[in-house]
């Protein structure tokens, strides 16, 4: 698949290139090059028809470290080039790659997820910038330009999970084309333009790659599967205006991030036996693509899978609480309460039983004793939840956040794990009242006006209610992530002024999220036995008992409408601060501010998202 004519229109440096290939000495060469010249590199060595160990090592080398800048962000690229050069590259290698494994030249690489999800991932996000114009781009697109992309077009459809975006590439390449012969028509065009637009007209695309059959049947039931996902969401209300195209590429893009989720699923919680069999999981990742791609440009890969990390680890902790602390004896709640509290224990926050590089443990031993009568499953489910606490403080893009952050982030995750403590009792007592079963599902049961609750709806859906639908915990662990990651090991926020808007802004959000959860699983909590919204008294004003049993139906709406007028009370109150946050944030100047206003932007439209479609589908897994 060499193309000698394109290699003469970008030639790599010989300075990176030994005779056969890459060698051992200017391995460190291409590590400390452009991006765009890697690619290069990447394709160069492919073409190159010697095989040895020794040039396997070095294209799964020069792979994994084309992949980790694009992962990361860090792409940095030559004078007088731009990403156009370094997509053409990459798309190519990577059709030959993969014919060349198909033909057994090379065997696939084994390291974790390269050339199964993050080869992929890195292909998807640039066939996702060409398809959809971005509307900052220079006007009009530079002729040299369009023609690497139409090349790289060309190239993208001879890859096999691309066809969910075939027809759109095609047409895209076919745009591309007519723009480049009528170029030819220019007698402006220089010739060195010229002959480049001759070149990409001229240039045979690389061949689809073949599958063998049981190969190419999973992949058309994996296009057509991908491809209803994405109508689904293009059908919505909350998806209106959006292209499909874009919806397609970031359906495309979410799978391969599925995947990764997958591989992790079961590190530190059992699954369980629930019949949605963690179709949860398809998902989360589109709630962060639809955002990054469209009106973001594509986020790396790597926030995006650690936003999708964090989020599955948050729904497993949900669906644990449910599966196994709901049948817990009182006296084993507060045990277990008592247990959660030495996460972040009060007063001093430092006898903490679990440890972060910022907060040292002082290893109190009465925090790591457990009190004598304490039952097996309650010692186990603390043990998982401490594994789980450590593993997420712990995070490895953490592990420069600054104290401040880490000890907000390790309070409210104290806070989290203790409000579904709070929501488990709240669903005795609601039951209690209902005289019936708290665990034990009741398809006849109907909708109950909660005459007792803790506090009035407003306090509660403020701090236990957000908390507990993971609105307050994620924020500060956003915050640690970026000041460890993005501001070199400083605070998140800049100022105190981003803080209380930031936390401001998180209340509301918390609040919507709760709100808009309660909304879609009015019934199904009604069912389980789960304290809802609906349930508190501020709901049912005029709405007497002889109501609900004489219009179920009636009365259900007419509190569902009430919610959803409160819902979207706070989703405005919530975007009114975000747009102040994010103003602060880009105010800054600096790459910092606007990447972490962008990252911000893509976690809140998740959240909102995720919101959304909580009001016509409810993808939550039944565990009672």
């Amino acid at each position: 698949m060499a193309d000698t004519s394109i290699d003469n229109q970008f030639p790599i440096p010989s300075l990176v290139l030994g005779k056969q290939g890459i060698t051992e000495t200017a391995t460190p060469l291409v590590d400390n090059a452009s991006f765009d010249i890697k690619c290069d590199a990447l394709r160069l060595l492919l073409a190159c028809l010697e095989q040895s160990l020794e040039r396997s090592q070095s294209i799964v080398h020069l792979l994994q470290s084309v992949c980790r800048a694009w992962w990361e962000g860090k792409m940095e690229y030559s004078d007088n080039r731009d990403e156009s050069f370094a997509r053409q590259s990459f798309a190519w290698a990577f059709a030959d790659l993969t014919w060349q494994i198909y033909q057994g030249r090379l065997e696939k690489p084994t390291e974790p997820h390269l050339f199964s999800e993050h080869a992929p991932i890195v292909l998807i996000q640039m066939a996702t910038r060409i398809l959809i114009p971005d509307p900052k781009a220079r006007s009009p697109v530079p002729v040299e330009e369009t023609a690497r992309d139409y090349l790289t077009l060309r190239t993208f459809a001879s890859v096999p999970f691309m066809d969910v975006l075939e027809a759109d590439i095609q047409a895209e390449a076919h745009a591309r084309q007519q723009i480049l012969e009528d170029a030819l028509r220019d007698t402006s065009l220089s010739s060195s333009s010229r002959a480049l637009v001759l070149v990409a007209l001229q240039t045979q695309p690389p061949s689809r790659v073949p599958l063998d059959a049981a190969a190419e049947e999973a992949n058309q039931k994996q296009a057509l599967k991908l491809s209803k996902f994405a109508q689904y969401f293009y059908s919505t209300e909350y998806m209106k205006g959006e292209p499909l195209v874009a919806i397609k590429a970031s359906i495309l893009e979410s799978s391969f991030y599925t995947a990764l989720l997958k591989a992790k699923r079961a590190d530190i919680f059992p699954m369980t036996d629930a019949k949605e069999h963690d179709k949860y999981l398809e998902y989360i990742p589109p709630m962060s693509t639809l955002q990054s791609n469209y009106h973001e440009r594509g986020f790396p890969p790597q926030w995006l899978h650690d936003l999708h990390l964090w989020s599955m680890f948050i729904f497993l902790v949900d669906e644990n609480m449910e599966a196994a602390v709901v049948h817990f004896t009182p006296d084993e709640l507060h045990d277990f309460a008592a247990g959660l509290e030495l996460i972040h224990p009060d007063p001093d926050p430092r006898y903490s039983i679990i440890a972060t590089p910022q907060l040292p443990s002082l290893a109190s031993p009465s925090a790591t004793t457990p009190p004598p009568n304490r039952t097996p499953r309650v010692q186990t489910a603390l043990d998982l939840y401490y594994s789980w606490a450590r593993w997420v403080t712990n995070w490895p893009r953490l592990a420069h956040a600054t104290a401040t952050d880490m000890n907000e982030f390790r309070s409210e995750v104290k806070k989290y794990l203790l409000a579904h403590v709070h929501q488990i009792w709240d669903n005795i007592r609601l039951a209690a009242q209902q005289n019936r079963s708290p665990t034990i599902p009741d398809p006849s049961a109907p909708l109950t006006r909660f005459d007792s609750p803790r506090t009035a709806y407003a306090t509660w859906v403020h701090t236990i209610g957000a908390s507990h639908i993971s609105g307050t915990i994620s924020l500060p662990w956003v915050a640690c992530y970026m000041g460890s990651g993005i501001r070199g090991g400083r605070d998140g926020w800049s100022s105190v002024m981003q803080r209380m808007l930031a936390h401001e802004m998180n209340q509301h959000v918390g609040a919507y999220c709760r709100l808009y959860n309660d909304y879609g699983s009015v019934t199904r909590d009604a069912i389980e036995g789960n304290l809802n919204s609906v349930n508190f008294p501020e709901f049912w004003t005029g709405v007497s008992p002889q109501d609900i049993q004489a219009n179920d139906g009636e009365v259900r709406a007419t509190i569902k409408a009430d919610l959803l007028a409160v819902a979207k009370h706070e989703r405005r109150m919530a975007d009114y601060l975000g747009d102040k946050l994010y103003k602060s944030l880009e105010d800054e100047g600096g790459k910092e501010g606007r990447w972490i206003a962008g990252a911000l932007r893509v976690y809140f439209r998740s959240a909102e998202l995720f919101s959304d479609m909580y009001l016509t589908r409810d993808v939550t897994n039944t565990v009672k």
